[in-house]
């Protein structure tokens, strides 16, 4: 694989930068961490600008990843409940059933709950909200690391990048089949959030998006039932993809639709199965429920509401607001599966925007989250998601001491900026234009044939 010094250069300065981030850096240093950063989007604009072939792209990508095997994740301590869940399945009790302040107060704990494990958890007052694919993949790295957190962090994350690796596999076919240049997958393979976070912190959106891009080329291939349950194992990695179902019908059609549905809910069940009871259900559904309830973290609209809501109430009302916020994407996705469309890339561009009108009025937007955003965007001429993705890491200002009070100044430049983007992309794109000069043609016609 020929590559002169000078376009080796970005991939020598951004392995570097990558290695200083995981092994020594640690989330309090934050000039560090956002200068480390700085350095990493500079040298992935120099790779993206870069003629480079295919096969080098995910040679040099999947080196990216796999520099960050040994480290523990540092802008995260999510791992410490994945490690937790894992050891509660290797001791054949179910994850979802009990708080893990119940197994603490035991006589006699179950094997690798440590008080070490427990005191780290971010969220021990909550029941797991993680899917059985997840679940899976904790199993397996308890059955192997045993108590050790380190190699069952090295366990996880091989499963991530395996499936990063495909991702950098599958994108080019996809790209193929939608005549665009498969070099475009660059966007994705260097992108400095993308690899920090889902294979340095162990983030599961990695396992999802594989998945995603796996059904997506299923369905360009026209093979619908392998599709379906491929896509029941991305809802079953994480819940968000239930939001493209009702996004894929205006795509399917109803006969295709009610197969991939009875597929998707075929391969859910079974992957459920395991762990599904009446608690599981009710203990599952109380976490998410106070997800929208307690958490706020760098979101953009919600802030917005909550301040109005100071100014009229006096108080805090994300207990309502964080749930009515959700009515906007619901209303935006039944919209967009009315109308039909025979192209499939129309259709990324709407699961596209629900998920990013989903954010954009979530009480809490970790940086991992614009992954999947930036996934999507690339069979799009949408760039808004490339801006969110650098943008995004400012929130990490908020863990430079132990008050983690968020920095005003910080979310008014990332979101003026995105929204920016956005806004000036919509205006440009033209076929978006047609399609809503068309979907508006159409309701016009509907409404003159009723009267």
């Amino acid at each position: 694989m020929p590559l002169n010094v000078k376009k080796a250069i970005p991939i020598i300065l951004f392995f570097f930068s990558i290695v200083i981030l995981g092994y020594y850096t640690s989330r309090e240093e934050t000039l560090q961490v956002l200068l480390l950063f700085m350095l990493m989007f500079g040298c992935y604009w120099a790779l993206v600008k870069s003629n480079l072939s295919v096969k080098w792209i995910i040679f040099s990508g999947i080196i990216l990843r796999l520099a960050q095997l040994l480290m523990l994740p540092n802008l995260s301590d999510d791992y410490f409940r994945f490690i937790w869940d894992g050891q509660l399945i290797l001791n054949d009790i179910n994850p979802f059933y009990r708080l893990p302040s119940y197994y603490m107060e035991l006589t006699e704990r179950p094997t690798g709950l440590t008080q070490y494990l427990y005191n780290n958890l971010n969220s021990p007052d909550y029941y797991t909200v993680y899917p059985p694919i997840c679940q899976f993949t904790f199993w397996i790295a308890a059955l192997i690391g045993k108590q050790s957190i380190l190699l069952n962090v090295v366990i996880m994350r091989v499963f991530i990048i395996l499936a990063e690796i495909g991702t950098l596999f599958i994108i080019p076919q996809i790209l193929k089949k939608l005549k665009i240049d498969t070099s475009k997958l660059k966007w994705y393979a260097y992108n400095p959030l993308v690899i920090v976070e889902l294979t340095g912190n162990l983030h599961y959106e990695g396992l999802m998006i594989f998945f995603i891009s796996l059904a997506i080329y299923l369905i360009l291939n026209h093979k619908t039932i392998l599709s379906a349950l491929v896509f029941s194992c991305a809802i079953s990695t994480k819940l968000l993809p239930l939001m493209f179902l009702p996004i894929l019908f205006s795509y399917l059609g109803w006969r295709k639709t009610l197969i991939f549905y009875f597929f998707t809910a075929v391969g859910i069940f079974t992957l459920f199965i395991w762990f599904i009871d009446f608690d599981m259900i009710q203990n599952m559904g109380e976490s998410v429920n106070l997800y929208f309830k307690r958490f706020e973290f760098n979101a953009s609209i919600y802030y917005i509401v909550r301040w109005i809501g100071f100014q009229v109430k006096g108080y805090n009302i994300i207990g309502t607001a964080g749930v009515r916020l959700t009515f906007v994407p619901i209303i935006l996705i039944s919209l967009l599966s009315i109308f039909k469309s025979n192209d499939l890339q129309l259709v990324i561009i709407k699961m596209l925007f629900a998920m990013s009108v989903y954010f954009f009025t979530a009480t809490i937007i970790h940086p991992w989250y614009i992954t999947t955003l930036v996934f999507l965007a690339l069979f799009t001429d949408f760039k808004y998601t490339l801006f969110w993705s650098g943008l995004s890491l400012l929130s990490y200002a908020t863990y430079r001491d132990t008050s983690y009070e968020e920095v005003t100044l910080f979310l008014f430049i990332e979101y003026t900026i995105v929204y920016t983007a956005l806004f000036y992309e919509l205006y440009k794109h033209k076929p978006l234009k047609d399609f809503f000069s068309g979907l508006t043609e159409t309701v016009l016609k509907k409404i003159t044939a009723n009267k």
